[in-house]
C-alpha cells in the first residue's frame, strides 16, 4: 500500500509538472489596455512586470524575513507542534507573491498581469493551505548525515540575493535585510523546500512535489534567460542556481533515499 502510495503521488507530481508548463507557455500575460498579449510583445511586458516589483516591496519583505526568523526558531524548539502555523504562514506567502509579483501598472498597457504566474503561485498557496488545516508533515528536525544539510549555503544565497538594482554582483550585507526573499518566488522557494527536505521522509509529498515543481519550472527558464542574455548571467543564471539545483534535490530525494542511509 505504501508503494502504491508513493507511485501515485509521483505520478501526481509530473502531470503537475505538464500542468505548470502548459501553462506558462500558453497562457499570456493580460492587461487592461490591451487584452491579452501574444507573440513578440509577450516576453516584454512580463520582464517589466516584473521589474516594477523587483526591490519595490522593501518594508514587506523585512516584515516576512522577520516572521520566518520566529517561525523557524519556533520549529527548531518546538518541532511538530510549530508545523501547523509554519504551513499557514507559506501557504499565505505565496498567495502574497502571487498578487505582488504578478501585477503591475505598466505605460501604454495600463493594469498589467501575468496570469501563469498568478495561478501557479497561488495554487502552491493552495497546497500548502491544505497541509495547515491537515497537517501530513512533521517539522521535527533530527539528526541527518552531514551530506544532507548542503542545500542550507544555497538557500541562504538565494535569500541574500547579492545584486545591486542594476543586477550586478554586491556582497553588501544590507541585502540580508533588504533584498526580494518573501516577495519573489524565485528567493523564497529555495528555503522552504530545503525544510522540507530536512524533515524527509516525514513529509507531506504531494506538498514537497508541487513546490519542487514549480521550483523546477521557474529555475530551468531563469537559468536559461541568464545563459542567452549577457547581461543577466549573475541576476537570472547564477543566483538561480539554488533555485534550480534545490527543487531537484527534493524531487530526487525519493529515489536517493532507496540507495543512502538517511
Amino acid at each position: 500500500m505504501q508503494m502504491a502510495g508513493r507511485s501515485e503521488e509521483r505520478g501526481y507530481g509530473f502531470w503537475l509538472f505538464v500542468a505548470f508548463v502548459i501553462i506558462v507557455f500558453l497562457l499570456p500575460p493580460v492587461t487592461s489596455e490591451r487584452g491579452f498579449v501574444w507573440g513578440p510583445e509577450t516576453g516584454e511586458l512580463v520582464s517589466r512586470i516584473l521589474a516594477f516589483a523587483a526591490f519595490r516591496y522593501t518594508e514587506i519583505a523585512i516584515g516576512i524575513r522577520i516572521l520566518t526568523v520566529a517561525l523557524l526558531v519556533s520549529l527548531i524548539r518546538y518541532g511538530g507542534k510549530a508545523g501547523r502555523p509554519f504551513s499557514a504562514f507559506v501557504a499565505g506567502n505565496y498567495i502574497l507573491i502571487a498578487f505582488l509579483q504578478s501585477m503591475a501598472i505598466i505605460e501604454n498597457y495600463g493594469l498589467s498581469i501575468i496570469l501563469s504566474n498568478l495561478l501557479i503561485f497561488i495554487f502552491i498557496g493552495v497546497v500548502w493551505a491544505k497541509e495547515a488545516l491537515r497537517p501530513k508533515s512533521d517539522f521535527t528536525f533530527e539528526r541527518l548525515p552531514w551530506w544532507r544539510y548542503w542545500p542550507i549555503p544555497l538557500a541562504f544565497l538565494a535569500y541574500w540575493f547579492p545584486a545591486d538594482i542594476y543586477g550586478r554582483p554586491d556582497f553588501n550585507p544590507l541585502y540580508l535585510l533588504t533584498s526580494d526573499y518573501g516577495v519573489a518566488f524565485c528567493l523564497t522557494t529555495p528555503a522552504i523546500v530545503t525544510i522540507l527536505t530536512l524533515i524527509y521522509p516525514r513529509v507531506n509529498m504531494k506538498v514537497l512535489s508541487a513546490t519542487c515543481y514549480a521550483g523546477l519550472l521557474y529555475g530551468i527558464l531563469n537559468v536559461a534567460f541568464g545563459i542567452i542574455t549577457p547581461q543577466a548571467w549573475w541576476t537570472s543564471g547564477i543566483l538561480h542556481i539554488p533555485l534550480l539545483t534545490i527543487s531537484i534535490w527534493g524531487l530526487a530525494l525519493p529515489r536517493i533515499a532507496k540507495h543512502c542511509t538517511f
